[in-house]
């Protein structure tokens, strides 16, 4: 291994070797103090970040179990299936608990973001000066916050950023010499990403674009007979798999994009009975009169069809467990439905509102938003003419889609689900740079590189001091946490038997005899139903419902918050019935049951 390293690195050119240098120099100095940080009980790990506690427990009982059962599809499960494959791999050598399962599971999200910057430095050496290409790869990998926060994190989102990226670099490749295998392996990828997070499905058209434009160049050397053959053959998959009624009844959720799906359905139906139609009436000469289009046409359809086939190949064979009985339909289909209005709130923004995201510091900001269009209006006026233009468009076009894909089915947002597009507006930022420079550094005769490399350690100093600060804000969060020290009180003071109604991202410790629930806000049934000795309220939950002004957007219904914002309230200035503020840190507040009865609180409700 030492040999072939050594055998790499004298071949490679500096800004490669700098570029690994800086990376380890990631991993080891930021990613592994936030790797470690906080993964001392699943406790803490839900009290920090919900999401990674939720992925957890279905990876810890998976491993327990010694199987990929997972049991969640709101997501692909590539990225879990590497990571308990990982878990199993240091399992054959030491003890693994929680606690090792979601360090592995951090690390592989912090090697993904890696392998992302890897990619985006080679794409960069096809367009750009090499110190211009350093620049990119070190901008992707410490830029925005939002990258690095999920990329130490128990989350699918970098490993869905790297697939997609590997997928757009392939397609470059095919762009440049029409050879199929590019682009098939392209599908591929698209079908990993998708396996990932299902936003990877948007690579599709992209694919079928290029397919149109260049498939007839595609199988030169194939008969007409076994591309027809094979088109047939496909198509006949494709049309016996698409049976409406066998998948409507493999669908167990309820929502208005149900019915969309199962006519989606019926069209590629009938299409693969036409494309097999087609290779019949091809295959016994009734359109010899037209042979010379078919021929044309049969590479094109052929070249469709099988990176779609491939696409979904890749997909099954990566998150086998989603084949079974079609769950990937289902959970495709929540997830499509959970974010259609928006979360909690209704937002209807639209394109504005995603901008407004990206401005934020800790996204992009407004200067790398500013450069990257400056980027795209120079590579769409210098390149217009030029062979490349379609191979360096292909990152615009990605982000383009991706953007009409969340702007017409996402209303929930959030930063990390701008991921798959931040590092392509970094990618022309770096474009309108490389550029730049070399028209400047031609008119004072001076070489470009020694105008690069300035700019880029400017760069790459901000970037890095960002992100250092970054961790070190995270490790102070951690240490004077509010909801920690919150429950640390609690478990001196609560007895055996007793019951905590909590809200989310409160820390209740796990005490023998102590039982408790978290909630996305208390209502009076869960104050009936668990009869609870002690409430822990949290600003992060309980701040969502003490602005009246918002109960119409409210999701769950205007009378839901209207209790809500009366339990609140009422606990917040000490006047619940039945309770006593006994404890406060911060703006985590605790409170014990003045006696046992319940007090009946559908008398007090507004």
């Amino acid at each position: 291994m030492v040999t072939v390293l050594k055998k790499y690195f004298s071949k490679a050119d500096v800004t490669t070797v700098l570029f690994w240098a800086v990376a380890l120099g990631c991993v080891y100095f930021l990613a592994l103090p936030l790797v470690e940080l906080g993964t001392s009980h699943l406790r803490i790990v839900e009290a920090f970040n919900i999401d990674e506690g939720e992925f957890l427990w279905p990876l810890s009982e998976a491993y327990s179990r010694g199987d990929f059962n997972i049991g969640r599809y709101d997501y692909g499960l590539w990225y879990y299936n590497i990571g308990l494959t990982l878990v199993y791999f240091v399992g054959l050598f030491r003890d693994v608990g929680d606690q090792q399962i979601i360090q592995i599971m951090r690390l592989e999200s912090m090697g993904f973001l890696v392998g992302s910057a890897w990619l985006f430095y080679k794409m960069g050496r096809a367009n750009f000066h090499k110190i211009a290409s350093l620049g990119l790869a070190l901008s992707v990998l410490l830029t925005s916050v939002t990258l690095l926060n999920y990329g130490t994190m128990l989350h699918p989102d970098t490993c869905q950023l790297f697939f997609i990226v590997w997928s757009i670099f392939l397609m470059q490749h095919f762009i440049s010499d029409k050879k199929v295998y590019w682009i098939m392996a392209a599908s591929a990828s698209a079908g990993l990403a998708f396996s990932t997070k299902y936003a990877g499905i948007a690579l599709m058209p992209i694919v079928s674009g290029l397919l149109f434009v260049y498939g007839k160049l595609l199988f030169m050397g194939v008969s007409q007979k076994a591309k027809l053959i094979v088109l047939g053959l496909i198509s006949l998959v494709w049309a016996a798999v698409l049976d409406v009624s066998w998948i409507s009844s493999q669908i167990t959720q309820e929502a208005e994009v149900v019915a969309t799906m199962l006519l989606l359905v019926q069209i590629g139906r009938v299409i693969f009975i036409g494309l097999l139609c087609f290779s019949l009436l091809g295959l016994f000469q009734f359109l010899k009169a037209l042979e010379a289009k078919i021929t044309i046409l049969g590479s094109i359809l052929l070249s469709q069809v099988l990176a779609l086939t491939v696409f979904m190949g890749a997909f099954f064979l990566s998150s086998p467990q989603a084949a079974y009985k079609l769950n990937f339909l289902n959970g495709f289909i929540y997830v499509t439905n959970l974010h259609k209005d928006g979360h909690w709130f209704r937002d209807d923004r639209g394109l504005l509102g995603w901008f407004d995201i990206l401005q934020e510091e800790h996204v992009l900001g407004t200067f790398w938003i500013g450069l990257s269009l400056l980027g795209m209006l120079a590579f769409l006026w210098v390149k217009r003419r030029k062979k490349d233009q379609i191979n360096g468009l292909l990152p615009l076009v990605w982000i383009l889609v991706f953007l009409g894909v969340i702007v017409l089915r996402v209303k929930s947002k959030f930063p990390h689900y701008l991921i798959p597009i931040i590092p392509f507006l970094i990618f022309y930022a770096w474009g309108f740079i490389n550029d730049l420079i070399g028209t400047f550094a031609r008119r004072i005769s001076i070489k470009r590189r020694w105008l690069l490399i300035p700019i880029m350690g400017i760069s790459f100093f901000i970037s890095a001091n960002n992100a250092h600060s970054y961790k070190n804000d995270r490790v102070e969060q951690f240490k004077n946490s509010d909801a920690l020290k919150a429950g640390e009180w609690i478990a001196h003071h609560v007895q055996k038997g007793d019951f905590v109604l909590a809200d989310k991202y409160s820390y209740v410790p796990a005490l023998e005899g102590l039982s408790h629930v978290t909630v996305f806000g208390i209502v009076v049934d869960h104050l009936t139903e668990y009869d609870p000795d002690w409430l822990m309220i949290h600003p992060l939950v309980y701040d969502r419902f003490l602005d009246i002004s918002k109960r119409e957007g409210y999701l769950y219904g205007e009378d839901v918050f209207d209790e809500r914002n009366w339990i609140y309230s009422q606990l917040l200035a000490n006047r619940f019935e039945g309770y006593k503020q006994v404890y406060a840190v911060g703006r985590v507040k605790v409170f014990k049951r003045n006696k046992k009865s319940a007090p009946d609180f559908s008398r007090a409700l507004p």
